[in-house]
This record gives C-alpha cells, sequence and structure tokens, in this order.
C-alpha cells in the first residue's frame, strides 16, 4: 500500500502522541523542583470543615501561608490559599480563590471573571492584554496576561478563571457523595506583581496551573 506523506504525518501523530503523553507524565512526576501540594475546598456557611478536594505541583521555593482552622473562609472574597512565592516588597503571592455555586444557581463566566480583573488596572492608562482559552485535567476556561498600572505602578497580571467541563459537572451532579458538591465550584488563579519578577517565576506559575486537578480522579472521558 502507497502512503503519500500527509498519511504518513497521520499515522505517526497517532503512534507517537501516546507516548509523547507517557513521557511528559513521568517527566512532571520526576521533576523533583516541584511537589504535590494538597488543597482544601471552602468551607460552607454553617460548618468550619474544608476537605481536602485539590492538588496541584508547587514549586519547592514556594511557602503555603496557613490558614487558621477555627477561620471561617466561607466568603469567596477570600482566598481558599495562598503561596509566597518571594519576599519582595510588597510580598509576591499566588491566590486561589473557588466560587461554589448549587444546580441551578447563576454563574460568572470566566469571560466576566476577565473583565473584573481588567477594572482593577488604572482605566486612565494603556492596558496590553492577552486573552487565551486555558484546560487542564477536566476544567476549561481562560487564561490572561496584562499590563498596566495599578496604584501608579506598573504590575503585570497572571490569571486563570476556570470551571468544570460540562460532561464532568453532570456526572457529579448525579453523584450522592457528600464530598463531590465542593467540586463543582469554580475556580480563579491570580498572581500580580512587578513583571520581571513574574517573568522570573513564570515556568514555575505554569506549572501550578496546568497540574492542577482533582485528588479523586475523574472518570468521564471527555
Amino acid at each position: 500500500m502507497h502512503l503519500w506523506p500527509k498519511q504518513l504525518l497521520k499515522l505517526a501523530i497517532q503512534f507517537f502522541s501516546p507516548l509523547f503523553l507517557l513521557t511528559s507524565c513521568s517527566e512532571a512526576k520526576n521533576d523533583h523542583r516541584y511537589q504535590w501540594q494538597k488543597i482544601a475546598a471552602r468551607n460552607e456557611e454553617k460548618s468550619l470543615d474544608r476537605p481536602l478536594v485539590y492538588q496541584a505541583l508547587l514549586a519547592k521555593q514556594w511557602k503555603k501561608i496557613p490558614i487558621p482552622f477555627d477561620q471561617s473562609i466561607y466568603d469567596s472574597k477570600l482566598a481558599v490559599c495562598q503561596f509566597l512565592i518571594e519576599e519582595t516588597k510588597p510580598e509576591l503571592s499566588l491566590f486561589l480563590h473557588t466560587f461554589p455555586f448549587n444546580k441551578g444557581q447563576m454563574r460568572p463566566s470566566p469571560q466576566a471573571q476577565i473583565e473584573r480583573w481588567k477594572r482593577q488596572f488604572e482605566a486612565a492608562t494603556s492596558l496590553e492584554m492577552e486573552v487565551t482559552p486555558f484546560s487542564c485535567n477536566g476544567f476549561c476556561g481562560l487564561k490572561l496576561i496584562a499590563e498596566g498600572k495599578m496604584k501608579g505602578k506598573p504590575v503585570q497580571m497572571i490569571a486563570y478563571a476556570m470551571q468544570l467541563a460540562e460532561e464532568h459537572r453532570r456526572e457529579i451532579e448525579l453523584s450522592l457523595s457528600p464530598l463531590d458538591r465542593y467540586k463543582l465550584a469554580d475556580y480563579t488563579i491570580k498572581i500580580v506583581g512587578p513583571l520581571l519578577d513574574l517573568q522570573r517565576h513564570k515556568e514555575d506559575i505554569e506549572k501550578f496551573a496546568q497540574s492542577f486537578e482533582f485528588i479523586d480522579e475523574l472518570t468521564t472521558t471527555l
């Protein structure tokens, strides 16, 4: 059988793609610059329980800022987790927020989160912005890289606005597990700081965002 160049390319992609994915996963697990960090969900209104739901690869030099067990973080304005990246002035930190919602409840779209973040920059100054689709481990949304001024100082923002993919959301809504209701939350990852500082930690930030996942493996195949 004679194969044209395009057919050969297609067969090569089909053959090597799974090997590439396996190699990439193996390299990520064996990269000693990072370690898995388990992350708790937001507590509910009448409870202080914060079950461990998520995990992500964390650069070993980052420091997790602990939240006291007797402190409620029911208010979504409060971060569920903060990681100190560099002890600069002001400190360079990454913040993770989750936004729980009930079935049938209105929820802000990733685009709405992007618009909200844009308003945090000074309106009178120029704003350079790049918004791209982003997906990882059953979640999908948008990634924002923006440069402008806040409080008169030039800064860069790297942020991710993420939601559970529809197929996974339907699966979890049918589950009777008490833990699964926490998994329906949307989440955001955001860091703001001087451009050079963020560029220095760009790889670590991307690793955290790309590896973010549920501790319990999803079963639905997209």
